[in-house]
């Protein structure tokens, strides 16, 4: 895509322009599907498009927002987070499979994150779990008093970085019932950037060193995924 909403498809190996769509309203949002298509949005419409020739494969019409957040696959959806609402497109089918209106929980949305078992749709305080099959609401979850700044899915759960004024926290919550596993503190010098999975292990920003907050080394941690207990820090 150019900046004048154009959208175009260019040679990998030679650069050379393969093909320009002649629409000029394409948004940011260019998502692979694997194959040989590519999943575009223009206003009000969802396109699919053959990514050798640029054409058309299939349409379907959507609202004419923009979209709040990235979108996401999950096997054949394409999941579209608009503000008020997730609308799930079945690209097999060309057609709307479902769509989800946000519960007075969650009045806006700005972030959507997907596994196997469940759709985490979000904002700052608040987060919604949908059912991938249907869009209907599996559990809501309010964050008194905290900021949701990012979520990790990994296997049946979510992993959630949090930020309050009275100190930031990582928590894990299930995907099947919105329960909240384990908290670990993480203490108000940590920046709650996104944890990271390495096996059954978390990594995860842990700031200063509690010993020496002012000229010590920064931590990183790695918490037990299961249990969220603190298993070894590495200095940085």
């Amino acid at each position: 895509r150019d900046d004048t909403g154009s959208l175009h498809g260019i040679d990998a190996l030679t650069g050379a322009r393969l093909w320009t769509r002649p629409e000029r309203d394409f948004s940011d949002v260019v998502l692979p599907l694997g194959d040989d298509r590519v999943a575009c949005l223009t206003p009000g419409a969802l396109h699919v498009i053959d990514r050798r020739t640029g054409l058309s494969r299939a349409k379907v019409e959507v609202p004419p927002l923009a979209v709040a957040a990235p979108p996401r696959i999950l096997g054949s959806l394409c999941l579209l987070p608009f503000a008020d609402r997730v609308v799930a497109v079945d690209l097999a089918r060309a057609a709307v499979a479902w769509e989800f209106r946000s519960p007075a929980i969650l009045p806006t949305l700005s972030f959507l994150e997907t596994s196997g078992d469940g759709i985490l749709a979000g904002r700052a305080n608040a987060i919604a779990c949908l059912e991938p099959d249907t869009g209907k609401l599996r559990w809501s979850l309010g964050m008194k008093d905290l900021e949701i700044r990012s979520a990790l899915p990994v296997d049946d759960a979510f992993y959630l970085t949090l930020m309050g004024e009275k100190g930031n926290a990582l928590a894990a919550v299930s995907a099947g019932k919105g329960e909240i596993l384990w908290r670990c503190p993480l203490g108000r010098q940590t920046t709650c950037e996104l944890p990271a999975a390495v096996g059954e292990f978390l990594a995860v920003d842990g700031g200063r060193d509690p010993d020496d907050p002012v000229e010590g080394a920064n931590q990183l941690l790695f918490l037990e995924r299961a249990t969220g207990k603190r298993a070894h820090a590495l200095n940085l």
